[in-house]
């Protein structure tokens, strides 16, 4: 256990993902509704619907083709579409409790190391007693992925400067940035930000031959063709199943 003694961020992760855990079976014991969720579950649940009956992406009730949503958080519910319900709902949220875990720590961890672990640990405080990451991993919604996916990259830049590998750092930048496109539109126009910030880091890196600036533009680079590709895909797809060419979808207040 060397390694939570070297890095309390981590030990104050393992603590509070513990003491959830507890929380977890508590309410799975008393109140197993709690995690069918409120009136957005069946936004996503219908098209996990579609892949179930229909094979792909669709309504799940008609069968009609979706073009209108985006296909991430339904495909990712798709695995547990096999345990009964309300069951299924707790091992969803169960998984999205590690996963969000998983990216406190790799987040905490990375905070640690750059500026200090006191910096570490009041990250993993914030966002353990923020509302929407405590009440979002527990129900059916799609933040509990989208904001491990989109603030990923961010944490990945960071570790540049521990020594990290450009190449892996920008792989997982490419994926969680494709993840999040296709789990929420909210960022549909973020690229048009990001590709001229990647390029002016790695100009300003060049002229002031400052490394690190440059492989962290890099980093961002390969994070945002990520995106782009997933969001160009994503626009093939209707295009080939509905005959208009629509770049990733929009819905209601988003």
């Amino acid at each position: 256990m060397f390694w939570l003694r070297a890095n309390p961020a981590l030990f104050f992760v393992l603590c509070v993902f513990l003491i959830k855990l507890v929380f977890f079976s508590i309410i799975l014991i008393n109140d197993l509704e709690f995690f069918e969720g409120d009136g957005d579950t069946g936004w996503y649940t219908i098209f996990t619907d579609g892949f179930v009956n229909y094979g792909g992406f669709s309504d799940g009730r008609t069968g009609a083709v979706e073009i209108f949503r985006l296909p991430g958080y339904p495909a990712f519910l798709l695995p547990f579409w096999g345990i009964d319900e309300p069951y299924r709902y707790a091992w969803v949220s169960l998984f999205q409790l590690i996963i969000g875990h998983i990216w406190l720590a790799f987040a905490a961890d990375t905070l640690a190391k750059r500026l200090s672990p006191a910096v570490g640990i009041a990250f993993v405080l914030i966002l353990s007693i923020h509302f929407l990451f405590n009440h979002t991993v527990l129900v059916i919604q799609s933040e509990a992925l989208f904001i491990p996916l989109i603030s990923l990259p961010m944490f990945a830049i960071l570790r540049i400067k521990l020594g990290a590998s450009v190449v892996f750092m920008g792989g997982i930048s490419a994926l969680a940035l494709a993840g999040a496109h296709l789990t929420r539109p909210d960022i549909l126009y973020l690229p048009v930000l990001l590709i001229p910030l990647s390029l002016a880091m790695m100009n300003f890196g060049r002229r002031q031959d400052d490394d690190f600036s440059t492989r962290q533009g890099k980093v961002l680079f390969i994070g945002v063709l990520g995106g782009l590709a997933a969001i160009g895909l994503w626009s093939l797809r209707n295009f080939l199943v509905y005959g208009k060419f629509m770049l990733t979808s929009h819905t209601g207040h988003v």
